[in-house]
């Protein structure tokens, strides 16, 4: 079970459960990595047996981002398109964590969700898309990274990644590749065009995600100094909160998302309802 009760201040955790119990939350943000995923059996990247441990002993790459970056991909897309044919997540269902975001958009209290994912699991847990803000992209969509035309994902995937072809773009010859943002490649523009929503917002959640990566790790300081920044991993990061000042509206929950979201969805109350919603959900996925 998460730990809550390890904080050094626990009556942070109390003020969440009873702002949450009160309504006393009405612009919720959620800022998310891929620890949300690995539940629904999506590896992470960095940790020890993540996908960039993996890669760079596979490709015998000099490092492993060398096989996310746009300048290897145009001129090699074969290691790329090779790693595809193991990432295929059509089967993957959300997690709790996942549907918890869908639960509290039906609830109408979540101003935006950031994430650094790119499987579009909230999607599939009744998160409405304009609430989206997908910072590194999503591979269930495919495009050129040159002249940015879309193309069908699932021929891309079933018609060459599968068959060891290469897609190229009809317009400029540019290899296709699912529409993830490679390092050497500008995140999205709504990454900056969301921002209003951050300043607005009265409770974050950060969950599953390390914070390493620039510029998404800087979302966190958007937030006025009003909100509650919620931090939800397995490890802290201390250069970023202040989850030792007893006036710091900063709170640290360590251990597995979906085991926080667990307890805390039944020290709301909430218990009865979101296991119905989870429900309906995941048997319309069916």
């Amino acid at each position: 079970m998460g730990n809550t009760n390890n904080v050094e201040h626990p009556n942070k955790y109390q003020e969440i459960v009873d702002g949450l119990k009160n309504n006393q939350f009405r612009k919720i943000l959620f800022i998310t990595g891929a620890g949300i995923s690995t539940a629904a059996g999506i590896p992470d990247f960095r940790s020890k047996d993540g996908c960039f441990a993996q890669v760079q002993k596979k490709y015998l790459l000099s490092y492993p981002e060398e096989l996310f970056q746009i300048s290897s991909f145009k001129s090699n897309p074969y290691p790329f398109y090779d790693f595809c044919k193991g990432f295929n997540i059509d089967h993957c269902k959300p997690t709790k964590t996942h549907l918890f975001m869908g639960y509290l958009c039906k609830k109408n209290i979540v101003n935006k969700i950031y994430t650094q994912n790119v499987d579009g699991l909230e999607l599939k847990a009744g998160v409405p898309v304009d609430k989206m803000v997908f910072a590194h992209g999503k591979i269930t969509e495919a495009g050129c990274p040159i002249c940015k035309r879309t193309y069908d994902i699932n021929i891309l995937r079933d018609e060459y990644v599968m068959k060891d072809k290469i897609m190229y773009c009809t317009l400029c010859k540019t290899p296709i590749k699912p529409k993830v943002i490679f390092y050497g490649e500008a995140l999205p523009i709504s990454f900056l065009w969301n921002f209003v929503f951050i300043a607005g917002c009265d409770l974050a959640f950060i969950m599953g995600s390390s914070l390493r990566v620039y510029p998404f790790n800087q979302l966190p300081n958007r937030l006025s100094s009003g909100a509650w920044r919620v931090f939800v991993n397995k490890e802290t990061v201390d250069d970023i909160f202040k989850f030792d000042d007893l006036y710091s509206k900063d709170l640290f929950l360590q251990g597995y998302t979906d085991e926080i979201i667990e307890k805390l969805v039944k020290d709301v109350g909430w218990e009865e309802d979101f296991n119905n919603y989870c429900q309906n959900i995941l048997q319309n996925l069916k």
